[in-house]
């Protein structure tokens, strides 16, 4: 995962006027957060911007990765090895949590009430994807999710 500079490359995105843009992480961070979108949101031209404001001072993006419920990541946390996780929940948005099914047949369970809003559920699991016996649901920042020690990178089985 490679930030690119906006002087290089811009990311590609719906050009349709009023169309939600492509989420991005950007740097430096703007207002403390360093996720954004780019697109037409606002007009006609393509711009970085987040709740509806634009975004100025953007100097590199990455795209945002996607929080597919089953996909696989490696923790990056040298205290912990390398371990395999995998998504279980998506409770970035309250109004759609997302979940792995095949999690259900191992009794991991997360619901509106025991989902924790606005953060990824993970689990660990052996280098196939496979759940452990009694696995338990650990809820972590999805700004953990860029690849750097102490986050999470994807995974290739």
């Amino acid at each position: 995962m490679q930030y690119t500079d906006v002087g290089s490359q811009l990311p590609d995105c719906d050009m349709t006027p009023g169309s939600f843009g492509v989420e991005v992480r950007i740097r430096p961070s703007i207002a403390g957060d360093n996720l954004g979108f780019y697109g037409c949101r606002r007009g006609n031209l393509p711009e970085f911007y987040r709740y509806g404001a634009p975004l100025t001072g953007v100097k590199s993006w990455i795209y945002a990765p996607t929080f597919d419920p089953g996909s696989l990541w490696v923790e990056l946390d040298k205290r912990m090895g390398k371990r395999v996780v995998r998504i279980v929940v998506d409770a970035r948005d309250r109004d759609n949590i997302r979940t792995d099914p095949s999690a259900a047949l191992y009794d991991i369970k997360a619901t509106a009430g025991t989902a924790r809003i606005g953060q990824i559920g993970i689990v660990v699991v052996n280098s196939g994807g496979d759940f452990r016996h009694k696995a338990k649901i650990t809820w972590v920042n999805p700004k953990r999710f860029d690849g750097r020690a102490g986050g999470y990178a994807p995974y290739e089985v």
